[in-house]
């Protein structure tokens, strides 16, 4: 099988109906469905279960978290290459086609990101590259993979590992920071995955500051020999928390320390200095 869809499910209801169906739609037809779910309290089953394709593979696990689905998705899962879906998010109808030509095109990549954009969002004139210097990409905003619109070969998650089941929040840029460490993606402006902002998603819900990426930064610089660029990419994730932690005191005081421990001066100036590239559109 070539590919595998692991979509982690967690009260999300009919919107997983949505998400499934985007990939029914698929040009390409050598996949499977795998959702996960992570101990749904609502109907959400009774949605994947009314499916007769038997690509699609409903899977019960006690709650554990977004991460923890995640990874019982790629132990299960056949496929030779791995796509993660959010079941409130969905595919466009022509995403693994677009994946096939940038295979086509860089038949030696591991790592193929897409476009995502939300409903109101369109891009006209598209472009593939490859490059092998994927943090600068992604400080640069050129690139920013995701679940929704990403692909990666499965040898990668062998060589670099699975999601910390620790995370919830940004979990997913830690990974893919890990998945860079091969050193290469091809990526694309064109869009793969269709992003739904839900007011009541997991992103915007309240939770344990343990439950964040960035809580375990200091634990991943001590842990490997990072580069400039991805410790800068880590002090702007540190960034958006405080920002998101606005008016919480103890948690913006505990980012603001982190920074001062862990970052120099010159981070900040880099984080600035994307910002003003964004704002003039150089970026």
């Amino acid at each position: 099988m070539k590919y595998s869809i692991i979509i982690p499910l967690y009260n999300k209801g009919e919107k997983v109906k949505r998400a499934i169906d985007s990939v029914l739609r698929q040009p390409v037809a050598d996949f499977e469905v795998l959702v996960i779910d992570d101990g749904s309290t609502d109907d959400s089953s009774l949605y994947v279960k009314t499916y007769q394709d038997q690509r699609v593979l409903y899977i019960y696990k006690e709650n554990g978290g977004v991460s923890s689905a995640r990874n019982r998705g790629i132990r299960e899962a056949q496929g030779q290459w791995l796509l993660f879906l959010d079941a409130d998010d969905e595919l466009v109808d022509d995403a693994l086609a677009i994946y096939e030509r940038m295979m086509e095109l860089f038949p030696h990549s591991r790592f193929l990101v897409g476009n995502y954009q939300q409903p109101d969002c369109h891009v006209t004139q598209y472009w593939i590259r490859h490059t092998s210097h994927p943090f600068l990409q992604i400080w640069l905003n050129h690139a920013y993979p995701s679940p929704r619109n990403m692909l990666l070969a499965r040898s990668l998650t062998n060589e670099y590992g699975l999601f910390d089941e620790r995370q919830s929040f940004y979990e997913d840029l830690e990974f893919i920071l890990r998945m860079c460490r091969a050193g290469e993606f091809s990526y694309t402006n064109q869009p793969t995955g269709l992003y739904h902002q839900e007011e009541n998603g997991l992103s915007n819900s309240a939770h344990p500051v343990e439950k964040e990426m960035a809580y375990y930064i200091p634990e991943i610089i001590a842990k490997r020999n990072i580069s400039l660029l991805e410790k800068a990419i880590l002090y702007d994730n540190i960034e958006q928390e405080i920002a998101w932690w606005e008016g919480h005191q103890e948690e913006t005081a505990f980012y603001r320390k982190m920074q001062k421990k862990h970052f120099a001066w010159y981070f900040k100036q880099l984080h600035w200095l994307r910002q003003q590239l964004h704002r003039h559109g150089i970026i």
